[in-house]
């Protein structure tokens, strides 16, 4: 059977329109999974349930009492919210910390404020920090820029996991793609297994100092984890140390480059 030209390139621009037919479903298929992926995440992200539950009573009687400036009451109602039920919303830190600085209580307004900076890190409320810190020349209250990065990626994780979910799958299809092409990919592959690997540790392991403020006047610092250890040094009200480990009811904290042991009843954690 003798094939004619017209036939032969009839034939072939029928091959080539299946082809790119095949390869456009291929691409909509991929497209219709990304995104799929993408609205999962976005409702995931978008999907802010209240939590305050039975405390949104609570919370709505503590404001209004701090618009008629019953700081008193307010500060109470805040507390029950905050120690009772472990939760917070980050004016009501704000609020919190206005109340203990104008009974100028300045240690406890710095903890409020380094906990609402650990949950929202806030160049305002660093600059506050900073200041009353040191006007009332209280030590150690200045994130480092570590900790920084730190707090500004746990204050958006979602955004970031949601971004990165979508850069992890969009490069799998686009290795798998370039596999089935028979390219190379293994440096691909390894640069793709090493970003996942460094983001997977980051976001499970990857965590700032730990920091507290003394709350109590005069408070030993100790040698070792017991009362009847050498006291190292006598550290006062609202200075800001790094914890390093826990032992029994005893913290090993470090200021000053220097490293003791406190009791856990003598300073407030900030997380």
């Amino acid at each position: 059977m003798v094939v004619s030209s017209y036939q032969y390139w009839l034939l072939l621009s029928k091959v080539f329109i299946l082809f790119a037919v095949q390869r456009y479903n291929l691409f909509l298929e991929m497209q219709k999974i990304l995104q799929k992926i993408l609205l999962l995440i976005l409702s995931f992200i978008c999907w802010q349930p209240n939590g305050y539950g039975q405390n949104e009573d609570k919370l709505q009687k503590a404001d209004t009492d701090f618009k008629e400036k019953n700081y008193e009451l307010a500060f109470k109602g805040y507390e029950s919210i905050l120690h009772g039920a472990k939760q917070y919303s980050e004016s009501m830190l704000l609020k919190m910390a206005f109340i203990k600085e104008k009974q100028d209580d300045i240690p406890s307004a710095l903890y409020y404020l380094a906990l609402h900076y650990t949950k929202k890190p806030d160049e305002n409320v660093l600059q506050k920090i900073t200041n009353l810190a040191e006007v009332h020349k209280l030590k150690g209250h200045k994130p480092t820029d570590i900790e920084y990065l730190f707090y500004l990626f746990h204050y958006y994780q979602l955004w970031i996991v949601a971004g990165f979910i979508l850069v992890m799958v969009a490069g799998g299809i686009l290795l798998f793609k370039q596999s089935q092409k028979g390219n190379e990919i293994l440096f691909p592959y390894i640069l793709f297994a090493l970003l996942g690997g460094t983001f997977f540790y980051v976001y499970n392991f990857g965590q700032p100092a730990l920091r507290a403020i003394v709350k109590t006047n005069n408070a030993m610092a100790m040698q070792a984890p017991s009362a009847g250890a050498e006291q190292v040094e006598v550290i006062g009200k609202g200075t800001c140390v790094q914890v390093l480990d826990k032992k029994d009811i005893w913290y090993l904290v470090r200021w000053d480059d220097k490293k003791a042991y406190i009791r856990e009843t003598n300073i407030w954690l900030v997380k």
